[in-house]
């Protein structure tokens, strides 16, 4: 099956350029005019990578990739963002929300290909946008549901805990303060604190524990908590 891109670009121009290079390197496209589109579009099907402008005139692409970062359905949909500002800050804000690269515009045929290949390979069977496959968890991320084992036990995970186990396991082996936790999962405009992500973690590993997979979440002192293969 052929990679879907999806491109999310208000330039016509610009966005008709992209069309036709990907659908020249063999990748099916998926225009967007703007965030709003790509988020309608996104409700139907998942794109294997999304190509983000920088400019947007509604929804910023900060604000859409904070977005994208957050829905757990979305979470591993690797984002490359296209922009001619050469601005080291904003780059710096757009890779630390979630961004996966930078790409300067115009845009380079070969560079962007290159790109693209570059981030599919990095792209293992873990990660299908469907459902996330790792130390012995099958992760359903449409129907919020967790197998383990090779006997598929379900277990029975609350809904927060869920979204804290799923960005744990997309980022397996770093460690999240409990601030990042906080940011990334609920979303710096919740009113949760640092003691609630604690108790989050404490669900979670009461819940991992029924199959043993508890000893897979792990507190770094002094840091934070990850999700380690290393147990």
């Amino acid at each position: 099956m052929k990679d879907c891109i999806l491109v999310v670009d208000e330039d016509e121009t610009s966005r008709l350029q992209l069309q036709n290079i990907l659908q020249d390197a063999g990748y099916i496209c998926w225009p967007a005019c703007d965030v709003d589109s790509a988020r309608l579009k996104l409700e139907e099907a998942r794109p294997t990578i999304i190509l983000l402008d920088w400019y947007q005139s509604g929804l910023s692409s900060l604000e859409f990739l904070r977005y994208l970062r957050k829905k757990v359905s979305l979470l591993a949909i690797p984002v490359i963002i296209i922009s001619d500002r050469k601005n080291e800050l904003e780059r710096i804000a757009a890779l630390e929300i979630g961004a996966d690269d930078f790409l300067d515009k115009p845009i380079s045929p070969g560079e962007l290909v290159a790109r693209l290949q570059a981030i599919l390979r990095r792209i293992d069977n873990r990660y299908s946008g469907d459902y996330i496959e790792l130390a012995g968890l099958r992760i359903e991320l449409l129907n919020y549901k967790v197998f383990a084992g090779p006997s598929f036990t379900q277990l029975d995970i609350g809904r927060m805990a869920f979204q804290l186990l799923v960005f744990l396991t997309i980022n397996p082996e770093k460690v999240f303060s409990r601030d990042e936790l906080v940011e990334n999962v609920w979303g710096m405009e919740s009113n949760v604190n640092k003691r609630t992500v604690d108790v989050h973690v404490r669900y979670l590993r009461r819940d991992l524990a029924k199959t043993g997979h508890d000893k897979h979440l792990q507190t770094v002192r002094g840091c934070g908590y990850r999700f380690s293969l290393k147990v």
